[in-house]
């Protein structure tokens, strides 16, 4: 979950080019009227995203849109394709729209903490400056839009179209499905078991990449964003909307109400799983419902920059050999380290990171060296250990939620990995170190 009080986004209209930096747009004239934001797949249709669309080829109406798939999870999700009359000039023929889920009980949940709209707007405000300054790899944005009452919409980049690959194949419906996890065997006589967390003998993932090649491309990716905003003067400035603490709506995480619903979560999953782990799941979620306020202060200490926050497998994509990210909406200012334990605790095959996770923070390091950034070995080991159980939490209260948020098998073998990740780095013990 992710929140931000109230949030009130403009319409901005962010013009990256798939697979590389932002341009400049196209020459539209004056900026149309802010179109109203669809609540379900019927809103959205020629006429509103010939509005929204404009901005792009004033010349172009939208003339047929059809959904080819649709999804609804954490959110809705829709894969448009889009028929034109005039001149549609850099309009693409399909489109990927995120907007509220379809189910009304998740749609009230994502307007209480501000997910949906958080996202919308860093989208609309934020993902030019990662895309064209800093030079991430995310959708091309479209149009994005939320207002105060936690409505928003999305519409980006078709990633599939424009030929990257997802991580992970999808479950569900198609393509649209394809942010919400990944199927029980993604590549069916591939030898590979998605649950046993060990990798196949080649090394060699389904898709044909390296795994340990992949996990350098997406260390260096992080580093690459970190280093953009490494204790930016900007964050008392142009960006002191982003949150310190996502995932908590208005009370950031510091209320006694937050601190309860964070602990509340934990104890569901103690409840679901904890007698058929191993000890140490239970050990870590006991410690951290008994320490909740100090670890998220702990977690926050240190020097911050602008993080994705919710980095595991299912939100990269590749293009190429470059690493690229969606699903924005757990973004923050917090400690750069905090992505990195994140992916490498939820994401690597157990022996992967066994084997690689001194060599990627080593990497990550050198990484922002390289843009003159200076992170004591020291204390990204610490933090590294310490943040392994914010990968934990995360993963265990999203397992606790069924297929709510992520498909069982995700959220199952992620938390699976993690728990892993907490007894060998003796995550437990850094903390109650630190504690004392």
């Amino acid at each position: 979950m992710i929140g931000a009080g109230s949030v009130s986004a403009p319409t901005v209209r962010c013009t990256s080019m798939p697979g590389s930096i932002p341009s400049e747009p196209a020459e539209a004239g004056p900026t149309p009227p802010v179109a109203s934001i669809p609540l379900d797949l019927a809103d959205l249709s020629p006429e509103w995203l010939t509005d929204v669309l404009r901005r792009h080829a004033p010349r172009a109406s939208v003339v047929a849109a059809r959904t080819t798939d649709s999804h609804s999870g954490t959110t809705g999700r829709a894969l448009l394709h889009l028929d034109y009359a005039g001149d549609a000039g850099p309009l693409p023929s399909s489109v990927f729209c995120k907007l509220a889920p379809f189910d009304p009980r998740q749609r009230r949940l994502l307007q209480k903490f501000g997910i949906g709209a958080i996202e919308a707007r860093f989208y609309a405000e934020l993902a030019g400056d990662v895309a064209g300054r800093v030079g991430v790899r995310l959708p091309r944005v479209w149009h994005a839009q939320a207002d105060a009452d936690g409505s928003f919409i999305m519409v980006l980049e078709d990633l599939v179209a424009s030929g990257c690959r997802f991580r992970r194949r999808p479950v569900g419906a198609g393509e649209a499905g394809r942010e919400s996890g990944v199927s029980e065997d993604p590549h069916p006589g591939s030898g590979v078991d998605p649950g046993s967390g060990v990798d196949p003998g080649s090394g060699v993932d389904p898709g044909g990449l390296r795994i340990l090649d992949r996990a350098r491309a997406t260390v260096d990716e992080l580093a690459r964003l970190h280093a953009g905003y490494w204790e930016s003067p900007r964050f008392a400035d142009d960006l002191s909307w982003v949150p310190d603490r996502a995932g908590f709506g208005d009370g950031k995480g510091r209320s006694a109400t937050a601190l309860e619903a964070s602990a509340h979560f934990v104890r569901r999953a103690l409840d679901r799983f904890a007698d058929d782990m191993s000890p140490g799941f239970r050990a870590v979620g006991k410690f951290y419902e008994a320490h909740v306020g100090d670890i998220l202060d702990l977690w926050d200490d240190g020097e911050r920059t602008l993080i994705h926050g919710d980095p595991h497998e299912g939100n990269l994509f590749d293009d190429g050999e470059r690493a690229g990210f969606f699903d924005w909406a757990m973004f923050s200012r917090s400690p750069g380290v905090r992505d990195l334990a994140y992916y490498c605790c939820t994401s690597l095959p157990l022996a992967t990171r066994r084997s690689a996770e001194v060599e990627l923070l080593g990497r990550y390091r050198t990484t922002l060296e390289g843009a003159g950034i200076e992170l004591p070995e020291r204390v990204a080991d610490r933090q590294y250990r310490e943040l392994a159980v914010f990968a934990w939490v995360s993963m265990a209260s999203t397992a606790a939620m069924g297929g709510r948020w992520q498909p069982v098998a995700t959220g199952t073998r992620a938390m699976v990995r993690a728990t892993a990740a907490v007894e060998d780095l003796s995550s437990i013990d850094v903390l109650a170190d630190r504690l004392r």
